[in-house]
């Protein structure tokens, strides 16, 4: 991971309650911390490039010529990302309605089974 997802990893683990998640959760954590560097940077090009960039040529008097303005792709990563911060938020509880959907295991509970306590669930 680079810095930014490393930060946003520890400021996740960080605030999470105690036994929430697990191993099992390691890769959706990790995909979120990403996708939120990912987003960071895209942002970032946004604000210093514009939502779109211009395609220009050299004519052969040395003169720049605009021939064409794209989407700027950085929207595209953007938009992506997003996404995928949507879906894991969604998949971690990250967002009041999801929390709404976790079980957080009681104090001193054992889990009846290996696979108990999964998600702070219980079977």
């Amino acid at each position: 991971m680079d810095e930014i997802a490393s930060l946003e990893w520890d400021r996740l683990i960080n605030a999470m309650p105690p036994q929430l998640y697990t191993a099992m959760d390691t890769t959706t954590l990790a995909n979120y911390a990403l996708a939120w560097s990912m987003f960071v940077k895209a942002q970032n090009d946004i604000e210093n490039n514009g939502l779109s960039i211009e395609i220009s040529e050299t004519t052969d008097a040395g003169t720049k010529v605009v021939v064409s303005v794209k989407t700027n792709p950085a929207v595209r990563v953007w938009r992506a990302a997003s996404e995928t911060l949507l879906k894991c938020a969604d998949r971690l509880g990250l967002h009041p309605g999801a929390r709404t959907r976790l079980e957080l295991p009681k104090r001193g509970e054992t889990p009846k089974s290996s696979f108990a306590g999964l998600l702070g669930r219980t079977r």
